[in-house]
């Protein structure tokens, strides 16, 4: 694994399949740039993909279709970007052994460690740097293993779609390449150690990379939507025009709503309800950080050199206005949205100046 691609694959599509909705991103990557064509995001309903899981089939199938018509979307070799919790990652200092049997011997590892069938699960790997210390006769990896009918389904479901599958990435890894190419470009932050939050519909993805190397993932099982729910329970709204109020809403303006007791919002003409909805979507924001803090208090005890640098934010949810300040204050690190990709061109063709919903979609267009 490299982090130069010279070898010129051609257009392909990366399709980022969330809970709520389908990103794609289309382009090609090599030489450390990517040429994007388009970026386009579809919304799904709320109970057709969960975690990772294709739960109404046709209906995914259709605004993934129905998408590739309307866009103009020509390439047929796509890429599938997701990330479930059923994904399992370890990571394992294994004995060094020729390429061609570091599979099987990662399978017997977890074989020996894991309380799992291996042979429903496809696993894949990628070497890590090595730990201060650690023998040469070791290599450090990180295994990640997918359900096979996982797997087979988005396989399935592109195919339904009348693309060529080519490849399969998870969110952490796409994100690896895209940050290797990003730190190559000196107007990017050189930040020794950086955390990288994809805000989610239901889950807060957390990856760690110390000058650009990968160091630690977390997945939090909490989102944008668990905001959305704060909305309708108390509006008495559905899903979408909770999504559409939540847009209009400022996290700094409620905060000091909050604090000034001027409740001046988009909220309800209630003064005591809009009190409610303010005091519960700030405990959503506080809930989100503490989180975040969990994460980054369990990495940096786990070695006293690490430490964490910057913040950068992107997905869905970092579309709440001030988040990236609300977030900063609470942690007191350094944040911003990940809305601006140093390594991509072609932004004005696609008409798209923030890609901060497409990190994932474009990372996975990059090949090794």
């Amino acid at each position: 694994m490299g982090a130069n691609n010279s070898k010129r694959r051609g257009q392909m599509v990366s399709i980022d399949i969330g809970s709520r909705g389908v990103k794609f991103a289309v382009g090609e990557a090599y030489n450390n740039r990517i040429k994007l064509v388009g970026c386009h995001a579809e919304t799904l309903p709320a109970d057709a993909y969960e975690n990772g899981v294709i739960l109404k089939f046709d209906v995914v199938q259709q605004v993934i279709t129905e998408a590739l018509r309307k866009n103009h979307i020509k390439p047929k070799n796509a890429i599938l970007s997701i990330e479930s919790s059923e994904m399992i990652k370890r990571e394992m200092i294994v004995q060094r052994v020729p390429i061609e049997d570091m599979i099987s011997l990662i399978t017997y590892e977890v074989k020996q460690y894991l309380p799992i069938d291996t042979t429903n699960y496809v696993i894949q790997y990628k070497e890590l740097p090595p730990d201060e210390g650690q023998e040469a006769s070791k290599i450090k990896v990180l295994m990640g293993a997918l359900p096979n009918d996982m797997v087979e389904a988005h396989i399935n479901l592109l195919e339904a779609c009348g693309l060529k599958p080519t490849a399969m990435d998870m969110h952490s890894n796409g994100l690896e390449k895209l940050v290797k190419w990003m730190r190559q470009n000196e107007t990017y932050s050189q930040a020794k150690s950086c955390a990288y939050i994809d805000l989610g519909h239901k889950m807060i993805d957390i990856s760690i990379f110390e000058n650009g190397e990968y160091k630690f993932n977390r997945i939090v099982k909490m989102g944008g939507y668990d905001f959305d729910k704060v909305l309708m329970h108390h509006l008495d709204v559905d899903l979408a025009e909770s999504e559409r109020r939540k847009m209009k809403l400022s996290a700094g303006a409620l905060k000091k709503a909050m604090e000034s007791g001027k409740l001046d919002t988009y909220l309800s003409d209630d003064e005591n309800l809009k009190a409610t909805v303010i005091k519960d979507s700030l405990m959503f924001f506080d809930d989100v950080v503490d989180e975040i803090n969990k994460v980054f208090k369990y990495y940096t005890s786990r070695s006293s050199d690490n430490k964490i640098d910057q913040v950068f934010i992107f997905g869905g949810t970092s579309r709440f206005k001030d988040i990236s300040t609300l977030i900063q204050e609470k942690l007191e690190l350094p944040t911003e949205l990940l809305k601006t990709i140093n390594c991509v061109e072609g932004l004005s063709k696609t008409g798209n100046d923030d890609l901060s919903l497409y990190v994932n979609a474009i990372g996975a267009l990059i090949r090794y």
